[in-house]
């Protein structure tokens, strides 16, 4: 898998808590600029462009109305 950040080489690993194991989940680093991706990052990373599309579409709804107005 390629890193979608700087393109370079990322492995599979599964990240703990180091104390007391209390946590752990799986996901993907980046072997040169340490960026982690898992399923939930995934999911918000897709959520936020979604809504970054709505906010700018409906500012220029907003800004079409107050010029018409």
């Amino acid at each position: 898998m390629k890193c979608p950040k700087c393109k370079g080489d990322m492995v599979y690993e599964t990240f703990t808590n180091q104390d007391n194991l209390a946590w752990h989940y799986d996901g993907w680093r980046c072997l040169y600029c340490g960026e982690v991706l898992d399923p939930v990052i995934i999911a918000n990373k897709k959520a936020s462009k979604n809504n970054d599309l709505i906010s700018k579409n409906l500012g220029k709804g907003i800004k079409r109305h107050l010029k018409a107005a």
